[in-house]
């Protein structure tokens, strides 16, 4: 059966597929962007995590290399353009946080028109169709938390986007297989699985593309191959591993692992939308309609989050592993809703069209009011909060504390180390192992529960003599607590308790004296500080 051309999400050629729609779109393009950077701003969020990015980026534009301590070779980032473009910015003189926040809401904004483009086709379906998915992204409180957080999720949506939209469509050449390619690279140098998503893109291009365009496959496959692989073998002579040491540090296997991880692909699904409001879209190109495109987009969909209950999901906020997923469901459901008004209007009897027209805009406007609004109460938010609010904060003012209580060569070590290690700009020992290779490869078992902030080592940290010993996740409070308490560095935490029960030895009790330390934000810092005699 030959696919139906008013429903195709294809892209055409280039002259007539991308610039001239998206210049005709550009003032409503311009409307969602300012929707977008508005409230991308009001959630303000900074990750921890972007902050080691950012250490990473000054050290290389420093003349250091590719390290998060001089003269420690351990990858512990996870985006090696992130570090790379945010070097490269810093060496031009742009601060470095700003720098990897600048970068994750251009990726949100770029996204914008690309939405736009891909949807370009149904505009036969009225006019307001082609632009459910862009307006529905810009308003989502997911893109909006992460387009401002500094890590590469925005980067790599783009990228995965990019990379089906190159490929889609019956005016497929050489040079735009090409550009898929070198996307496709860019997928694999931006997250660690994009090496994994654009095999499942070649894969479908390969087998649901027709014979006409399936030679092109190598043109495919040459440029990113040629990307990733370099990229490997810099990583293997550099670091001296084929993987980062962030998955080392952070992945686990097993029953309890997944279980977490289809707890939180369900829980980012019931936030947004709802099951059928997911699960419809990515199914209807394979039962409900023809379209290749469409089930680029249905593969791509579901390999990424097969990955994400795979690692077992993840501990920050706000659906961070879903959201590089987000652009494409959406426009999944955009097509779905235009089949649905197509059935409508194909009907004989005025009834079924009515029917169907308001199907669809209720549908639009009650994924519209869980995109946009978030639970007050759910976990995903109040996590939000209370890194957005407390935690970033306080590790920040706790790092500007040790940059101008320490001297040279004097370490710290803690977890998490984000803002801890970009402000303080000491040696630091990460108790989790995300830059230290030996808690990273370290054989323990690994549960569901609080997932890549597990692994340790306390004996190991206290072999490595640090200066400083910021435990209990970095434990700042309102007012300060006596040095005897029980609650001293170890709060009323489970989790934080299992993962650092075995630092608490007698060596830590003979080498260190506990100390409480008023912070430039006005809280007290709790800590344990070497004796000058050992």
């Amino acid at each position: 059966m030959k696919e139906a051309p008013s429903h195709t999400l294809s892209a055409g050629p280039r002259s007539s597929s991308f610039r001239s729609p998206v210049l005709r779109a550009m003032p409503l393009l311009v409307i969602l962007a300012m929707l977008l950077a508005g409230r991308a701003f009001w959630y303000d969020f900074l990750s921890d995590d972007a902050l080691i990015a950012a250490r990473y980026a000054r050290n290389v534009a420093r003349g250091h290399g590719w390290v998060y301590n001089i003269g420690e070779r351990v990858e512990g980032y996870t985006s090696i353009l992130w570090v790379a473009v945010a070097a490269a910015l810093g060496k031009a003189g742009v601060d470095f946080v700003f720098a990897v926040q600048a970068m994750s809401l251009g990726g949100a904004l770029l996204t914008l028109p690309l939405l736009r483009a891909c949807a370009k086709p149904l505009e036969s379906e009225g006019r307001l169709v082609p632009w459910i998915s862009p307006t529905l992204f810009a308003a989502c409180a997911t893109v909006a938390c992460w387009a401002w957080g500094g890590l590469e999720a925005t980067g790599y949506a783009l990228s995965v986007l990019l990379t089906l939209y190159l490929l889609a469509g019956d005016g497929v050449t050489f040079r735009r297989a090409f550009a898929a390619g070198i996307t496709a690279g860019i997928c694999g140098l931006t997250r660690p699985e994009g090496v994994a998503v654009t095999g499942v893109i070649g894969l479908w291009f390969l087998l649901d593309a027709g014979r006409g365009r399936r030679h092109l496959i190598l043109a495919y496959i040459l440029p990113a191959a040629i990307i990733v692989g370099a990229h490997l073998l810099w990583r293997k002579s550099y670091y001296g591993f084929w993987l980062p040491n962030t998955y080392y540090a952070k992945v686990g296997s097993g029953s309890a692992v997944w279980q977490s991880g289809y707890q939180y692909v369900r829980e980012c699904m019931l936030e947004h939308g709802g099951l059928l409001a997911w699960i419809l879209p990515i199914a209807a190109p394979w039962f409900a309609y023809r379209n290749s495109f469409a089930r680029g987009l249905s593969l791509t969909t579901a390999a990424m989050l097969a990955g994400v209950v795979i690692v077992g999901g993840d501990g920050l906020p706000m659906h961070r592993f879903l959201m590089p997923a987000i652009p494409l469901w959406l426009l999944l459901l955009q097509k779905l809703i235009a089949v649905m008004l197509g059935w409508g209007m194909a009907a004989q009897a005025s009834a079924p069209r009515l029917i169907s027209r308001w199907t669809a805009a209720i549908t639009v406007v009650v994924i519209a009011v869980s995109l946009t609004s978030t639970s007050l109460t759910s976990e995903n938010y109040l996590r939000y909060i209370d890194q957005q609010r407390r935690e970033i904060p306080d590790w920040s003012a706790a790092g500007r504390w040790l940059n101008s209580m320490a001297s040279s060569g004097q370490s710290v070590a803690c977890a998490p180390i984000g803002a801890i290690g970009y402000y303080s700009d000491l040696i630091v020992l990460d108790m989790l192992g995300l830059t230290d290779a030996h808690i990273a490869h370290k054989e323990m078992p690994v549960s569901g529960r609080w997932v890549g902030h597990q692994k340790h080592d306390g004996p190991y940290i206290l072999s490595r003599k640090p200066t400083y010993l910021l435990l209990g996740n970095v434990q700042v409070l309102d007012e300060p607590l006596p040095t005897n308490s029980p609650f001293f560095c170890q709060p009323p935490n489970d989790n934080i308790k299992q993962r650092e029960q075995d630092i608490f030895t007698p060596e830590l009790l003979s080498e260190y004296s506990p100390r409480v330390a008023r912070l430039d934000n006005g809280r007290y810092l709790h800590l344990f500080q070497r004796r000058p005699d050992n």
